[in-house]
């Protein structure tokens, strides 16, 4: 069976954020530095990569997925803003 007690160790006991790595600057993800979600791609990114996608444009700041290049408009440059992937933690 599929979820016998060895397979699923082997499949998913090794995975923590302590081995999961930020595509953009391939950092570990830290409680300090957790894993957070582009709400309009679903791409994840760590903290401090968010907070340097996001630029300003006129008043407001936008922020720009480097995987799929969609674009969101935002109010504030705090990247905590964005939700913890709560799937990687």
């Amino acid at each position: 069976m599929f979820y016998e007690s060895n397979n699923c160790y082997r499949l998913f006991g090794r995975l923590s954020m302590e081995n999961l790595k930020c595509p953009g600057c391939k950092k570990e993800y830290t409680d300090s530095n957790p894993p957070r979600l582009l709400t309009m791609c679903g791409h994840t990114y760590c903290q401090l990569c968010i907070k340097s996608m996001i630029k300003r444009k006129d008043y407001r700041f936008q922020i720009r997925c480097p995987e799929d290049k969609l674009k969101l408009t935002i109010d504030s440059q705090i990247p905590s803003q964005f939700p913890k992937n709560m799937v990687l933690i």
